[in-house]
């Protein structure tokens, strides 16, 4: 899919995409033979998971931690809940950032 999709399905601007791929927060977006960036489902769980996450009001850097947390496994897990714990927002009801490192299953996030 392409980026105007992929920004419809995760909530974030096409601006935000960019930044987000450019910060090297995201995994790498491939890109076709036309130069043009091809979403997969793994970089939409994590261009949404990043949406919910700025929803709380994280700052970016403790974004940047927690998703390099998240990538390197559940062996960072107490480190990930600490970097969640230590923003000043209160964030959303239910143990989320507890679930074991798998790929997001539904297409929209309840939380």
């Amino acid at each position: 899919m392409r980026i105007a999709e992929a920004a419809l399905r995760s909530g974030l601007s096409v601006d935000t995409i960019r930044y987000y791929e450019k910060s090297g927060i995201v995994p790498e977006i491939r890109r076709g033979s036309d130069r043009q960036r091809r979403f997969s489902e793994e970089n939409i769980e994590w261009l949404t998971l990043l949406f919910w996450l700025h929803e709380t009001g994280m700052p970016m850097k403790t974004m940047y931690r927690f998703a390099s947390l998240y990538r390197v496994g559940d062996h960072f897990l107490a480190s990930r809940e600490l970097s969640a714990a230590t923003n000043s927002t209160v964030l959303p009801s239910g143990s989320w950032m507890k679930m074991p490192r798998q790929p997001i299953q539904s297409k929209t996030c309840t939380l």
